[in-house]
Parts: C-alpha cells; structure tokens; sequence
C-alpha cells in the first residue's frame, strides 16, 4: 500500500492546481474503499498523515461479552481499556493493527484506481472552475487538433473547442497556429468538462477593444452594443461620461492606432464606430454610418423608419449584399429602408396627398393608381376622365404630386 500512496504524492507534484486536502482525501476513500470490501464493513474511518505518511484504519466494533466475530465485536473488558465507562451493547470504533491492515495486490489495484479516478476528478474541478471564471472573457490558445465539425485549442492545461457554427467561414487554421477566442461557454458533467469557444460572438471584438482602451476600464467610456456579420462588418455602438471625449476617436486612437490591431485580429473585419445618442432619430441616422444620411421619415408605433440618402450615398448605405443597412437595423431595433429622394417620392402613396378622400383613393386603387410614380406620366385631362374623380380633384392630385418631387440629383 505503501507504494501506492508515493504513487499518488507523485502525482500530487505532477497536477499544478491539485490540492493537499483533495490528494488526503482521496487516500482516505480508496483505502477505506478497500478495507469496506476486506472486512465487509461499512463504517471504516481513514486518517492519512501527509507528512508521515503513516495511514490509520479505525474500524466500529460492538461491545459484547463473549467475541464470536473478532473483526466485527469486541469484549467488554478489552472495550474498557479504550473507553473506561463503555458497557454492552455499545459500538466503539479500534485501530486496526499493522498486521491487520495488509492486503493483497487486487486490493492495492482497487486503491490505486481510486486514487487516480479522485485526482483526475479533482484535475477536472480545477479546471472547470477556472474556465468558469475566464467565461466571456478573451484567452490565447494553441490549436491542436482540426476536424470537419470542431477545431480543438489547448489552452493551459485544457482542451477547449471551436465548433464549426462559431469559426469565421473564410479564416483558415492549421495545427500550432496561435490564436485570440472568447471563452463562450463552461460545462461540467460527471465524466468531463467542456469549453467552447467562439470567433464570432460581440463579446469577442468588447474584450479586444478593452485591452486596447483604457477608458473603457475605468468607465468614462462604454460600449453600449455589437452587432456583426462575423469576418465581414461589425457596428459598434459607444457612449461616453466625458463631453470632451470623442467617442469614435476613443475606440480609433491616434492614426487608427487602437482600431488597427483588432481589425488584424479578426482577419480584416471592418468595423464602424457609432456613437450613441438618445433620440432615437438621430441614432438611426447614425446608424449607418460611414453612409450619411439627409432625411428621416419615421413610425415609432411600428418601429419603422425610412432614411433619405443622396444618390451617391446609396450603395454605401445599403452596403454589399445589404450588409449595412441589415446590421443598422439590428442596433435599433427598427425596421429600416433606404432610399435616394427621388425614390422615395416615386413610392409615396396616393393617401398621403392632403385632401384626397377615401373614395377617391378607393377609385384610383382600382385603376393601379397607388403611388406618386403612377400618377407623373398622367395629364390632368387623363386623371380627369377617370369616373368618380373629376377635373378639381385631379388638378389638386397633380399639383401635389409635382411639388413635392425633388429636383435632379
């Protein structure tokens, strides 16, 4: 037994993290394991001296008069010398003598499996519990191992995986390649704990950026939401408790300084820095930043808006694919369209002409005559002949339409 015990303190010196009182405890259970299954008894108490490493074995006995099982009772008169007021019928816990405590090599087996299942338990709850404190944070791993669902990252002492969902598609890894991920989530069951790590989540840029901003540390800056499509854009929303501070050259730095380095990380992901405001309309103007936008027309109740932009600010608002404009809407919160002025006169409705009744509309409806666009190319002679509208009504309708179209852009 022996041989096992300086076993198990090697491997004390081999786990970093594993405590004294964790490798005692498991001693203790895997001899009290193996004296259970010698003698048959339950109760079996273990005390193990790390520093001696002397292991004593206390065994309960009951207090009879005549002993007929000596490994289960004992008699009164030997009970008293342990315990002077002990009587019959009473149950008094003996150390077992060395000569008693041998056994044989199954049973030294037995204890080692425990020791080392206890460690490893052990190893497992040491590092559970400190991924669980780096959860939502940003570590440095090594990947390790690359399959077609998962890439898997040594970190520490751990294995942690980057499943497929969470990879940028178009960055490529390849084995001893070092890399920057966000500890997503930290699980533990009873066999083994697991670690998974994204590339993709908003957390990843927040933590990137507060290594690089100090005044994000110390509060005078924050960043109020993420939104990306991961390895093309991400639009970061950030306030600030200082006026003098600009809040866009805050998370840019001197000569893009601050903003350089992360971009790099995350393989050329653009980022666009919006700084926050409380009225609504003017954030969502700045929402689709670096387009600019000229015009608002918004719906609170439904939480839709339309933005004016001039012609050359189109493409740049909508943005490739309609990346900008879908990554606008997702940070606030409305449903956003974008148009040049010119377009949105085209398909303003016939009802937002003032004056225009119900049963007029009704009356244009049914000719296809919906928008302002359906109304430019008609003389007021041709809206005139139209039965139910008649020439004031399409004199009015006319006018109105062409006041309101925008010059040429």
């Amino acid at each position: 037994m022996k041989k096992v015990i300086e076993e198990a303190l090697l491997n004390l010196e081999k786990s970093k993290g594993i405590s004294k009182n964790i490798l005692i405890s498991a001693i203790n259970e895997a001899m009290a394991s193996v004296y259970r299954k010698k003698f048959g008894i339950r109760n079996i108490r273990v005390e193990f001296d790390l520093f001696s490493k002397e292991t004593k074995i206390f065994i309960p006995k009951n207090v009879v008069e005549y002993v007929k099982d000596s490994q289960k009772e004992i008699s009164v008169s030997d009970a008293k010398i342990l315990k002077a007021d002990i009587k019959i019928g009473d149950v008094i816990e003996t150390e077992l003598q060395d000569k008693e405590k041998s056994f044989s090599r199954i049973f030294a087996q037995i204890a080692k499996q425990v020791i080392t299942q206890k460690i490893r338990e052990a190893e497992r709850n040491v590092l559970f519990h400190e991924f669980k404190e780096k959860q939502g944070d940003v570590v440095t791993g090594t990947v390790r191992k690359i399959s077609e669902s998962a890439i898997f990252v040594e970190i520490s002492k751990a294995e942690a995986i980057l499943p497929s969902r969470e990879q940028i598609k178009k960055e490529k890894y390849r084995i001893g390649d070092r890399i920057k991920v966000y500890v997503l989530t930290v699980d533990q069951d009873l066999k083994h704990s697991q670690i998974v790590l994204s590339r993709t989540h908003p957390g990843l840029i927040k933590r990137l950026f507060e290594t690089e901003v100090p005044e994000l540390v110390d509060g005078s800056a924050k960043i109020e939401k993420i939104v990306r499509e991961p390895g093309v854009r991400s639009k970061i929303v950030i306030s600030t408790t200082n006026k003098r501070l600009d809040p866009i050259g805050t998370l840019v730095g001197v000569k893009g300084g601050r903003i350089q380095g992360i971009i790099k990380e995350l393989r050329g992901e653009k980022i666009d820095i919006i700084p926050y405001s409380e009225d609504i309309k003017e954030f969502i103007t700045l929402t689709i930043l670096p387009a600019k936008a000229k015009e608002l027309i918004i719906d609170e109740d439904n939480k839709e808006a339309t933005i004016i932009v001039d012609k050359d600010q189109l493409s740049l608002a909508i943005g490739r694919g309609g990346q900008n404009i879908r990554l606008a809407a997702r940070l606030c919160g409305y449903k956003l369209d974008v148009r040049t002025k010119k377009q949105y006169w085209e398909q303003r409705q016939i009802s937002d002409i003032p004056g225009v009744s119900e049963k007029i509309e009704a009356i244009l409806k049914k000719k296809n005559i919906l928008r302002f666009s359906d109304v430019a190319d008609l003389s007021t002679d041709e809206l005139a002949n139209i039965e139910g509208i008649g020439k004031t009504s399409a004199l009015k309708i006319i006018e109105y339409v062409k006041s309101m179209e925008p010059k040429e852009e």
